[in-house]
This record gives C-alpha cells, sequence and structure tokens, in this order.
C-alpha cells in the first residue's frame, strides 16, 4: 500500500514552539545558517592557508630567502602538501558540523531529532537494496561531470593521494574521506538543511534545493555536475525514510569505495580490466536495485512520533566495528603508493655560489655570443657575461638536486624555475625597465642537461624572447 510522508511526521513533534522572527524554524532560518556555514568553510580553509604560508614564510625568511618569489614558492610547496590537504578536510567539516550543532541549540531542539539522527523504519534487507541502488545516482553523476568538462583532479590534491603514501596512510585516507564527510555532510545537507525547509515547503522543492546547494557546495562545474544526481537520490532516501542514518551510509561507501577504486587504479594500471568488470557488474546490480528501492520507499510508511522518544542505539560500537572491518579489507585490497615526493627547502645564495664550480664565458651579446655548457644535479656554473647596461657581470646557473629545478642567481638575488616537468626555456628579465635579458633553453630528458645561454640587449628582441617563451611554454620572469 503506497503511503506518502506527510512533512511535519517527516521531523516527528516538535520539541517547542516555534518562535518568532529568524528563530523561528523553517526555510528562511535553514538557508540563512547554510550562508553562515558556508562562509564559515570559506574562513576556515582561508584561515588555516594563511597560517600556514605565514609560519612557512617567517621559517623560508630565518633560511635566508629573501626575495618575494622564493618565499612565496616555499609557502606553495607548504599548501599543496598532503598534511595540509588532511588539515583542510578535518577543519572544514568539524566547522560545518558545529554549525549545524550550533543551529539546534539556537532553536532550542534536540539534535537527534532536529538533524534527523533518527531510526529508518527500514529492514536490513530493504537496506541493502537502497544501498546497492546508489550505483544509479553516482554513474549518472559520472556521466553528467564528463560531460560537463573532467574534474580538475589535481586542483584538490587528489591524484597526489591516489598515487602516493604508504599503504597504512592510505587506508587511513579512506576511511577519512568515507566516514567524515559521509556523517558531516549528509547531517547538515540532508539533516538540518532538508528538513528545514519540508517544515514549509513541498519535498520537491526541498529535495530540489539542497542538493542544489549541496553540489554547489563542492566548486569545480564538473564536480557539482557530478555530485548533483546522488545528492537528489540522497534527498528523496532522507525524506522518505525520515532520517538520514541510510543517507550516511550511502554516502560514506560511495566515497571510500570510489577513493579505494582510484587508489587501485593509479598505483596498479594492470588491474584496469579487473576494476572495469566490477565497476560493470556494480551497475548492473544498481540498475535491478534502483526500482526495488523505488518500490520500497514508496511503502515506507511514516515514522510514529513513538521511535522518536526511544533511547537511542549505541551507535558508535557498530561504526567502530564496520571500520574495522573495512579498514582490514582495504589493507589487503589497497596497494602501496610511490614514495610520497618530499618538499625540499629552496637553497640559499650562499649554497648556490658555493655550489658554482664549473664556469663558462658568454663572450657578446646575441647568438653569437651564445654559451653552451652542461649541468649535473646540485652542480651549478658561474658564467661571465659581457659588458650590459645593468651592470651585471654573472650568473649563477644550477640544477636542483632532484634534476628538476634551474636555479638563476645574479645581483645578490635568486629564483627557481620549474619543477614537475622542469623547463625546456626561460626568459629572465634582469633589471626592470631594461630590455637586457638572459635567454636559456634546455634539453629534456634525464640529466645531464645541455643549457644554450644568450644575452639580448635590444628592446625587439626581448619581445621576441617573450613572444617564444610565451607559445612554447617556457619559465618567464618579466620585471
Amino acid at each position: 500500500m503506497d503511503q506518502t510522508l506527510d512533512s511535519s511526521a517527516d521531523l516527528g513533534p516538535p520539541s517547542a514552539p516555534d518562535r518568532p522572527g529568524w528563530r523561528r524554524d523553517g526555510p528562511r532560518f535553514a538557508l540563512v545558517a547554510w550562508v553562515i556555514a558556508t562562509v564559515a568553510l570559506v574562513a576556515t580553509a582561508t584561515g588555516a592557508a594563511l597560517l600556514v604560508s605565514v609560519v612557512v614564510a617567517v621559517r623560508a625568511a630565518a633560511g635566508g630567502a629573501r626575495s618575494g618569489e622564493e618565499l612565496g614558492e616555499a609557502a606553495q610547496v607548504a599548501l599543496d602538501s598532503k598534511p595540509m590537504l588532511w588539515t583542510l578536510v578535518i577543519a572544514t567539516q568539524v566547522a560545518m558540523l558545529a554549525c549545524a550543532r550550533l543551529a539546534c541549540r539556537v532553536l532550542g531542539k534536540p539534535a537527534r531529532e532536529r538533524l534527523g539522527l533518527l531510526p529508518t523504519g527500514l529492514r536490513p534487507a530493504q537496506g541493502a537494496v537502497v544501498l546497492a541502488s546508489t550505483v544509479v545516482p553516482f554513474a549518472l553523476g559520472l556521466l553528467a561531470a564528463w560531460l560537463a568538462s573532467p574534474p580538475d583532479e589535481d586542483a584538490l590534491g587528489l591524484k597526489r593521494m591516489w598515487s602516493e603514501g604508504s599503504r597504512g596512510a592510505s587506508v587511513a585516507w579512506v576511511l577519512l574521506i568515507a566516514l567524515l564527510p559521509g556523517f558531516v555532510e549528509e547531517v547538515f545537507y540532508r539533516g538540518f538543511l532538508q528538513r528545514g525547509l519540508l517544515l514549509r515547503w513541498g519535498p520537491a522543492a526541498s529535495i530540489l534545493t539542497s542538493s542544489l546547494l549541496f553540489a554547489l557546495g563542492h566548486g569545480e562545474v564538473a564536480w557539482a555536475a557530478g555530485i548533483f544526481p546522488l545528492g537528489l537520490w540522497l534527498g528523496v532516501v532522507a525524506w522518505r525514510t525520515g532520517s538520514v542514518r541510510m543517507t550516511i551510509a550511502m554516502h560514506a561507501c560511495v566515497n571510500g569505495l570510489w577513493t579505494a577504486g582510484m587508489m587501485i587504479l593509479h598505483r596498479v594500471p594492470s588491474s584496469e580490466p579487473v576494476l572495469s568488470g566490477v565497476a560493470i557488474a556494480a551497475l548492473v546490480l544498481g540498475v535491478i536495485a534502483f526500482p526495488w528501492a523505488i518500490v520500497i520507499l514508496r511503502r515506507q510508511p511514516a515514522l510514529p512520533a513513538s521511535a522518536v522518544e526511544r533511547p537511542p542505539p549505541r551507535l558508535l560500537p557498530r561504526v567502530a566495528g564496520v571500520a574495522l572491518v573495512a579498514g582490514a579489507l582495504l589493507f589487503a585490497l589497497v596497494p602501496s603508493g610511490a614514495e610520497p615526493t618530499v618538499a625540499r627547502p629552496a637553497p640559499t645564495l650562499g649554497e648556490l655560489e658555493a655550489g658554482a664550480v664549473a664556469a663558462a664565458t658568454c663572450t657578446a651579446a646575441g647568438d653569437e655570443g651564445a654559451v653552451e655548457f652542461s649541468l649535473m644535479p646540485g652542480v651549478g656554473t658561474r658564467v661571465a657575461l659581457p659588458k650590459n647596461r645593468v651592470g651585471i657581470d654573472e650568473v649563477i646557473v644550477t640544477l636542483d638536486a632532484a634534476g628538476e629545478t634551474v636555479w638563476l642567481a645574479y645581483a645578490g638575488e635568486h629564483s627557481g624555475k620549474g619543477g614537475k616537468p622542469r623547463p625546456v626555456g626561460i626568459v629572465e628579465q634582469l633589471a626592470s625597465g631594461d630590455p637586457t635579458t638572459l635567454c636559456l633553453t634546455l634539453t629534456e630528458g634525464p640529466p645531464p642537461v645541455t643549457v644554450r645561454l644568450t644575452l639580448e640587449e635590444e628592446e625587439a628582441m626581448r619581445v621576441a624572447a617573450f613572444e617564444r617563451a610565451q607559445a612554447e611554454g617556457w619559465a618567464i620572469r618579466g620585471r
């Protein structure tokens, strides 16, 4: 028998009478709380990034770095590190959960009731069917993300997390991504936000709005497009069951299984056929389960008010048990990744000068004075320059120990060019407002690196050098 859930029954009996104004529970309060939580998330992420940047810049300055470029490079290395990604995930999720909890206190309602941490009314077999059905909206989301344009994995640091790390660290990351966002985002979006909208709005408008805000909270257009179908299905399940417990499990499984699968694929490329087979089997199972899940949810009766009064089950031991079992399985399935790339501190000017043990001479400006020399990792070459307008008589060119960054030092300054990949060319304007420019071409591949250096002093040659560098993707420094 088809029984439609009433939105008021969905939330159980109110624990306190509605208060007037902004304290009255409903869509307006929920949306204002969402705005505040979004601002809190941005402030948390920005504050963490600024704090790390300042600390790293101070340490780099104490180590001898002087130029703004050097300090900026040191800060960027720290911001791109894996510990920073862990910090951002944990800090932003805690901030979101704190906003939801604070909103419940402002309303004067028990958090368990207001956030939807209530029994679902589903039997275990029914819950398994609903869980399996999640594959369908997730697959639709992947298709939508692909159509919107591939999401930038590097911008989120995901490729590095998928490729690098020990087995233990990788399992910890999978569990973190599964459990923390799986719990916090469901409690906030499907629990606090959607349940608040349902107090005054219809189910369609409430689910659509909460799903759209949930998708927008993930940033890039491709990520938002991929997450939106999943958000809709999670919203439907939360509405029909009157609880977020089922959606927490669904969200955690999607996050955890996807992350584990991408780790295996990036670390063992030969596993792609097996993973593709598993994905196809899961999709077939999801297609079979999806209509069955719709029938289950349509027949789901409204949660009786008495269920709210029952003492909460001891969920923590259950979650801990599931996490232990999942961790053991992941430890067996996820291989160790590549060794994490270690951020090397920028060399000081004194270190570059001390390491310049080779010498070369650029005899004149232009191609007729070009000089070629070889660079080995950690060894610099001191290049004598011909007489020029800016009065710089030599430049030190050094390849770092990893063979990835070329350092230039002259006139009491030094700056690094490159990373992964190493640049195939460098254009360096030696002084502000003056056309005197160094042009370096570098061979690709492993060291030794052959460098061809010329000094240009004509404005037309400087412009031509910069145009070529922009067209071919060289490292550029203009003043």
